[in-house]
């Protein structure tokens, strides 16, 4: 993610892609997980867009715990974590993979 192919890097463009479409919504829940070897939900479903983009601002590699690129895992999480259906979230069964 800190490749310099994009500027001012690949996270810094990532980042500020996130922000970009979050500038969009209104009243909508967002939530962030970050994800290499691991997924981690650092910021929860909330309506509270400060707090997100406070957290998409400290994201870095070193909040993961290893290397690699396994977004597989980082989709289950989302859906597993954050995408609860009992608080308004996809049911499971709308989420195909």
């Amino acid at each position: 993610m800190l490749a310099e192919d994009l500027l001012p890097n690949r996270l810094g463009a990532a980042k500020q892609a996130i922000l970009d479409c979050v500038a969009t919504f209104e009243g909508n829940r967002v939530g962030l997980v970050t994800f290499a070897g691991s997924p981690s939900t650092v910021c929860p479903l909330t309506t509270d867009y400060a707090f997100f983009k406070k957290m998409v601002d400290e994201a870095s590699p070193e909040n993961v715990d290893h290397g690699g690129t396994r977004i597989g895992d980082a989709i289950r999480k989302t859906v597993d974590k954050l995408l609860d259906p009992a608080k308004g979230g996809f049911a499971r069964r709308d989420c195909a993979f």
